[in-house]
C-alpha cells in the first residue's frame, strides 16, 4: 500500500510540472478517437470521413477548452445525420439544445464525462464512468454522463435502422421518421434502466469517497 501511495504522488507531481502539455496531449488523444468513433458509427457524409479530417479537428481541440470539442463533435454528427435524413438530423438538434442548455447551466466544467461516456459504451466498459466520476465529480457531474449515455443509445438506435430511414421517401414518410428518430431516446426502455443503473453506481462511489476512511480519496 505504501507504494501505491508513493507511486500515487509521483504521478501527481509529474502532472503539476507539466499539466499543460500532458493536457493537451489528452485532449488530441480524445479528441482523434471521439471523432474517428463518431465517423465509424454514423459516418454518412464522406467529406468528413476522412481521418486527415479528424487529425485537423483534433489539433484545433487539443489547443482549445474542452467544450469546444464538444460543439464540434455535435457539428459532426448533425453532418451526418442530416446526410442520412433530415428528420434524424433534426431530432439530433433539438436533443443537442436540451443537453446544452443544461449542462451549461449546471455543470459547465464536466465536458469529459458527455464526451468518454460514449466512448466507453463503444468500448464496452461503461461502468468506469459512474467509478471515475464518483471519485473525481459530485452530484452535479452525473449530468454529463446521463446525456453522453442518451447519446450514445441515440446513435446506436440510429445506425441499426439507417436502411429504414435511407429507404422512406414522400411527405407521409416524413412523420414516420421523426418517430423512429424520437423512438431511440423516447421509447429505449432499457437506455433508461441503463441510466438508472449508472446513476446508482456513482452515488455509492461518491458516498464512500466522502465518508472519513483512511485513503477513502
Amino acid at each position: 500500500m505504501t507504494r501505491l501511495i508513493e507511486l500515487r504522488e509521483k504521478i501527481f507531481g509529474l502532472y503539476r510540472t507539466h499539466s499543460r502539455v500532458i493536457i493537451s496531449v489528452m485532449k488530441f488523444v480524445l479528441a482523434l478517437f471521439t471523432f474517428q468513433t463518431i465517423n465509424s458509427q454514423v459516418g454518412y457524409m464522406g467529406a468528413l470521413n476522412h481521418i486527415y479530417v479528424v487529425l485537423v479537428l483534433a489539433v484545433i481541440c487539443a489547443l482549445l477548452p474542452i467544450n469546444v470539442m464538444i460543439f464540434i463533435a455535435g457539428a459532426m454528427v448533425l453532418a451526418h445525420l442530416y446526410a442520412l435524413a433530415l428528420e434524424a438530423a433534426v431530432t439530433a438538434l433539438l436533443f443537442f439544445l436540451i443537453m446544452f442548455f443544461l449542462y451549461f447551466r449546471f455543470t459547465p466544467r464536466d465536458g469529459y464525462g458527455v464526451v468518454v461516456t460514449p466512448m466507453a459504451f463503444t468500448f464496452h466498459i461503461p461502468y468506469v464512468m459512474p467509478v471515475g466520476i464518483g471519485l473525481l465529480g459530485g452530484p452535479s457531474s452525473m449530468i454529463s454522463m446521463i446525456f453522453g449515455t442518451m447519446l450514445y443509445y441515440f446513435l446506436y438506435g440510429i445506425r441499426n435502422n439507417a436502411s429504414l430511414l435511407d429507404n422512406m421517401a414522400g411527405e407521409e414518410e416524413t412523420s414516420s421518421k421523426f418517430v423512429v428518430a424520437l423512438n431511440q431516446l423516447l421509447g429505449n426502455k432499457e437506455m433508461y434502466l441503463v441510466i438508472a443503473a449508472l446513476v446508482l453506481a456513482m452515488l455509492v462511489v461518491y458516498v464512500i469517497r466522502r465518508r472519513f476512511i483512511d485513503l477513502s480519496l
